[in-house]
């Protein structure tokens, strides 16, 4: 399945009443957890997939890994939590995947504090410029409640921040809805061109802010909505296409 990647900056929630409810029983069954060996870099990718409640602490994360969430299953990230793919991790021939990806009408939660996901990065075909990934991706009627202490950065494209492209630090597909209202920054990969901040993308999905540091653009478009109720705001909010 491929997904076509948002567009970048040129330069540089009401609440959802039933996501404290989904939280209140601690099931934690065990996750499947594969190891991929591309370009002699190990990473490590852990799915929830079985519909069950999880949870995701300190002591759960190991070096260069990704997290999946699929088949209606839900995951809390707890306080103290770093999760970072791993630079130049994917097949040289394909954009390079979120830290952490939601799927299947699955929800992530995040109400620790002192959490932090930041996106990987990759060289595309073998040469060239640095892409840099998503930090959390959501796809097909998926949710995210973001109420903690919490750092999302999409990978950025070189250190220096002038060559290569920054990825997004959330994106928001079809149809999933994401709920900001913690002590949140959200932050676009650096680059010769930046990631957004937000990205909010298709008829029916929708964002939530209340509060927080957005560092980046937020995008909306192609009948996606963002409604603003707080935070603050470093670059535009864009919105674009019909319905949007």
């Amino acid at each position: 399945e491929v997904f076509e990647r948002a567009p970048h900056h040129p330069s540089s929630p009401t609440t959802l009443p039933s996501c404290s409810q989904r939280y209140t029983m601690r099931i934690q069954p065990l996750a499947i957890i594969s190891t991929i060996l591309t370009a002699g870099v190990h990473s490590t990718t852990t799915t929830y997939d079985d519909g069950s409640q999880h949870s995701l602490g300190p002591d759960d994360v190991v070096s260069n890994m990704y997290v999946t969430v699929a088949n209606a299953s839900t995951l809390n990230i707890l306080s103290s939590t770093s999760l970072r793919g791993c630079c130049n991790d994917n097949d040289v021939t394909s954009l390079p995947k979120p830290t952490v990806e939601v799927d299947g009408a699955s929800t992530l939660s995040v109400t620790g504090d002192d959490v932090s996901i930041v996106g990987s990065n990759t060289t595309v075909d073998g040469g060239g410029d640095v892409i840099g990934a998503s930090a959390v991706e959501l796809f097909n009627s998926s949710d995210i409640l973001l109420q903690g202490t919490i750092r999302m950065n999409g990978g950025d494209g070189s250190e220096d921040c002038t060559t290569g492209s920054g990825g997004h630090a959330l994106v928001l597909r079809s149809e999933s809805t994401a709920v900001v209202e913690g002590d949140v920054l959200l932050k676009g990969g650096c680059g010769a061109s930046s990631g957004n901040a937000l990205y909010v993308v298709g008829e029916g999905t929708s964002a939530f802010v209340h509060s927080g540091v957005l560092n980046g653009m937020v995008l909306v478009e192609d009948g996606g909505s963002a409604s603003v109720h707080g935070g603050l705001f470093l670059e535009p909010i864009v919105v674009k296409g019909a319905m949007s």
